[in-house]
C-alpha cells in the first residue's frame, strides 16, 4: 500500500478549502436574499423572481441538480414552516420547467 505524502495531502485541502469557499461565496447572495425574504409572504413574488435570477448566474450547479432528478428522485430540503412559499418550491419550479422543456436546437 503506498504511503501518501504531507505534499499530496495539503493540495487535496487546498482543493477542498478552494471548493468551500466557492460553495460559501455562492450562498452568501442567496442567504442576503433569504433575510430580506423573511418568508413573508407577500414578498414571495419578488422573492421568486429574484431567487430565479440567482440561480440562472448558478447554471452549473442547477444543472447538476437537473442531472440529478432525471436519473432519481430529487429530495429538495427547507426548513421554512410555510409550505407553499419558500425557496424550494421555486427551484422544484425551475428544475420541473427544464426537465419539460424542449431541448434547445444548436
Amino acid at each position: 500500500m503506498a504511503k501518501s505524502t504531507g505534499k499530496q495531502k495539503s493540495v487535496l485541502t487546498a482543493t477542498t478549502n478552494l471548493r468551500r469557499k466557492r460553495y460559501d461565496k455562492a450562498k452568501a447572495s442567496v442567504r442576503k436574499l433569504r433575510r430580506w425574504f423573511s418568508h413573508d409572504p407577500e414578498k414571495f413574488e419578488e422573492f421568486k423572481e429574484r431567487y430565479i435570477k440567482e440561480l440562472e448566474n448558478k447554471e452549473d450547479l442547477l444543472l447538476k441538480l437537473v442531472d440529478e432528478a432525471r436519473r432519481d428522485t430529487l429530495t429538495l430540503i427547507y426548513s421554512a414552516k410555510d409550505e407553499n412559499h419558500n425557496s424550494a418550491v421555486v427551484l422544484k419550479e425551475v428544475i420541473e420547467k427544464i426537465l419539460t422543456s424542449p431541448p434547445p436546437i444548436r
